[in-house]
């Protein structure tokens, strides 16, 4: 494995799998993330599971993009399926199930030839790596470096209790005792650069681990972005080409100097019906596209308006059905690991 940008010509590739997905418990971690709109049925449902409707059409989409980037000459590695209702017990803390294996995005970092497991904040997502383990011990027997960051305590005391909700700023929910970070807080832009943003699973302590485990070669850099209720960084910006980047201004006033000279892509508004289910996204989830080169580029096949701005920014937008997956919070970069381009 070897990658080193989010826009080489795309190699192989961990894809997602939607098997029988849990709705997490509502705790203070789901609160500071979740959309208004989310809240009600994420409450109702929370230790269950969601509607199986909605899971089979999410696993038909993924299914697709797996079937897709194959036939595009893409390597596919697909975790295992699991339990996801079994209980987590640790010292610390106990609860009732884990969450998906849909999103690796979230739960690995890839650079180079070095795949990290991250600290991940959720309790539900302790043990999310376990379904991934077949293809990372693969990747090391061929010659990867596989290390998994210290597994965080997760105590009751990690979330604060003096935050005040729904501000108009960021005000982390998370507080600085343990590294805690997710992978899909930090994009690659080439020449060792890291570029992540500090979040509410993403803490100060995370970046600093992550900066000391990469070594004095790379450079990881955080910013604080004008969203109150960030978790993840690429549907807030993401590059996509060399001196190219997506921007959503709407949670972006200033953009970071890393990018001084970059030419800034502004997406349109997405056109998904307000009425389609997003409990743990808005609907600027349809940035959070793939490229499978720097021409390429995966969207959501109705979002036409975006797409039109892709071709007038020189690109190739191929379209793939992902409303469903965007359900449950991600889409085509979330359901991806790019482990291997160039």
């Amino acid at each position: 494995m070897r990658v080193a940008t989010e826009w080489e010509p795309l190699r192989e590739v961990i894809v997602g799998i939607v098997d029988d997905m849990r709705v997490p418990e509502w705790d203070p971690s789901a609160r500071a993330v979740v959309p208004r709109h989310g809240r009600a049925p994420l409450t109702g449902w929370a230790g269950r599971r969601f509607p199986a409707e909605l899971v089979e059409l999410a696993r038909r989409e993924v299914d697709g993009l797996a079937d897709f980037l194959e036939r595009q000459g893409v390597v596919v590695r697909r975790p295992e399926p699991v339990d996801h209702h079994r209980p987590v017990v640790t010292p610390h803390f106990s609860t009732g199930g884990g969450f998906h294996s849909a999103m690796p995005r979230d739960s690995l970092f890839a650079i180079d030839d070095l795949v990290v497991e991250t600290p991940m904040a959720w309790r539900s997502r302790y043990f999310e790596t376990f379904a991934f383990r077949p293809i990372l011990r693969d990747y090391f027997e061929r010659g990867a470096r596989w290390t998994a960051a210290p597994k965080p305590q997760l105590r009751d005391t990690t979330w604060r209790d003096d935050r005040i909700e729904d501000r108009d700023e960021f005000d982390p929910v998370i507080n600085e005792d343990e590294p805690l970070f997710d992978a899909a807080d930090f994009v690659r832009i080439g020449g060792g650069v890291v570029v992540g943003q500090l979040s509410h699973v993403t803490n100060r302590a995370g970046v600093r681990w992550l900066q000391r485990h990469l070594g004095p070669e790379y450079r990881v850099l955080s910013y604080v972005f004008d969203d109150d209720g960030p978790m993840h960084i690429d549907t807030t910006l993401l590059p996509m080409g060399e001196g190219r980047v997506l921007v959503n201004e709407a949670w972006v006033s200033r953009l970071p100097d890393v990018f001084a000279g970059w030419e800034v892509l502004v997406p349109p508004p997405s056109q998904l019906p307000a009425a389609h289910p997003l409990y743990y996204t808005s609907q600027w989830i349809h940035c959070n596209v793939l490229m499978l080169d720097e021409e390429h580029v995966l969207v959501e096949a109705e979002e036409a308006d975006f797409a039109a701005h892709l071709r007038k920014w020189g690109f190739e937008p191929i379209p793939l059905p992902f409303k469903h997956f965007q359900t449950f919070g991600g889409s085509f970069h979330c359901a991806t690991l790019d482990v291997r381009r160039g």
